[in-house]
């Protein structure tokens, strides 16, 4: 993915890798504890499933909705700081579509 976290953002980022990292673990049925942002993928053994479950609590919280595109992007993450971030830049997306819808409505 090209797109990246522009600057200011880095709370945002961090509250989101947290939540992405506790998904992880209660889906995962791992510790939180063995779940960083470092960790990866692989180490986590998630299927597409399980993925596809985690997506959905991020959508549902975010107030976002993937596309089938973002879904598959999200699965080419190497490490959960990755998936993060890939989520990071579709929720920024998502907001920045409604603040201007908003604006041109006056």
């Amino acid at each position: 993915m090209t797109d990246r976290i522009p600057p200011g953002i880095d709370s945002a980022a961090t509250s989101l890798t947290g939540f992405v990292c506790d998904a992880l673990a209660q889906a995962c049925s791992r510790d939180r504890r063995d779940v960083s942002p470092d960790t990866r993928m692989l180490e986590l053994d998630v299927d597409s499933l399980t993925l596809v479950s985690v997506l959905a609590q991020v959508e549902a919280v975010y107030g976002i909705e993937l596309t089938p595109e973002d879904t598959l992007a999200m699965m080419e993450a190497a490490a959960v700081s990755d998936l993060a971030d890939r989520l990071a830049v579709v929720i920024m997306r998502a907001h920045q579509g409604r603040e201007a819808s908003h604006g041109s409505a006056c």
